[in-house]
């Protein structure tokens, strides 16, 4: 995939190599709090918006069909002049495309399926859940449902993974999601802990960062674009942002691996399961979930090996006893959203 440059103004962009002028643009994050380090220079919440995402994406498509794809090109996908396509990637807010144009340009680009979903919310052509009050019967419900996936840790975050519910298993597993104001996205890239029981750290982190960008398509809201900036003053994560250009909506159904202190610190592989609910769709319920490795299993069973420590024996023995956990020592599980 193609590298970005560093973080340009929100919803602004700066050109290219080889254009004839570098334009910042753009709204900056009200309400965040933080402010330029030093004159001129990007702060850590500042983030590429659609100009500065169309470009990206241009030179994504040059690796994907093996040469450049011009200007030009874009704008005769989306039925336009070439200068109206490059004041839309200098960042000409006044300026959007209809669906069709979106999916002609998608083509060229050769988008997957989440690009092209941002494209469209990028261009306000999605369609959104309306908001409105929601009657406090669902929240206590959905509360229920989650109390109701034990002996599988469950949860409940808003649409800026502001954890809202969550049952005993998922507070054993993760205590963090009880202290006030537990974010995900807080935990997974800033928490020290997180770098420990995510094998292959910076993998996982690219992967939030994929989903942050992909929520910024969707909304600038104040909060948001707080949580991308206090994120991103990790220079760690701030590095990750700067070279990464891709989207993710999100990780439903991935594995990856972990190391759980209530498992005696043994590997474990797991899978996270992601719904909406129907009266809170902004929101997301996760059910994490772990399912046999046939290979792991066999292992297991030849060396008789169970995890280590009697907390996590107690607790294998106690998930094999009602199923929910396969003969081996290696289970599958993912704590996204």
């Amino acid at each position: 995939m193609g590298v970005t440059e560093p973080l340009p103004d929100i919803r602004g962009t700066g050109c290219e190599a080889g254009e004839d002028e570098h334009v910042r643009g753009g709204r900056k994050a009200e309400s965040s709090g933080h402010l330029p380090r030093e004159a001129g220079q990007p702060w850590a919440g500042q983030v590429m918006g659609f100009a500065g995402q169309l470009k990206a994406w241009r030179k994504i498509a040059g690796h994907r069909r093996g040469r450049r794809v011009t200007q030009d090109e874009c704008a005769t996908a989306v039925g336009r002049s070439a200068r109206w396509w490059r004041n839309l990637e200098r960042g000409d807010g006044r300026t959007r495309l209809d669906r069709e144009q979106c999916r002609r340009l998608a083509d060229l680009l050769r988008l997957d399926r989440d690009e092209r979903a941002a494209l469209l919310l990028y261009n306000n052509l999605a369609t959104t859940a309306e908001s409105g009050p929601v009657d406090p019967r669902v929240h206590s419900s959905l509360r229920l449902l989650v109390d109701q996936q034990m002996p599988r840790p469950a949860y409940l975050c808003d649409p800026y993974w502001n954890i809202l519910a969550s049952n005993a298993s998922m507070a054993e597993w993760w205590p963090w999601v009880l202290e006030p104001r537990a974010n995900l996205m807080r935990w997974a890239l800033l928490d020290p802990e997180a770098r420990t029981q995510y094998h292959a750290w910076e993998q996982h982190a690219a992967e939030y960062v994929k989903m942050l960008k992909f929520a910024l398509a969707r909304s600038d809201a104040a909060e948001l674009l707080a949580l991308i900036g206090d994120v991103c003053e990790d220079p760690d994560v701030r590095h990750i942002w700067e070279t990464t250009t891709e989207l993710t909506k999100t990780r439903d159904g991935h594995l990856f691996r972990m190391s759980v202190p209530i498992m005696g610190q043994e590997p474990i592989e797991v899978v996270s399961h992601v719904l909406h609910p129907a009266a809170l769709p902004n929101c997301r319920m996760v059910v994490i979930t772990w399912s046999a490795n046939e290979e792991a299993e066999d292992e297991a069973r030849e060396l008789d090996t169970v995890p280590t420590g009697p907390r996590a024996q107690a607790q294998f023995q106690q998930a094999r006893s009602t199923g929910t956990a396969p003969n081996c020592a290696c289970s599958k599980v993912e704590l996204t959203a």
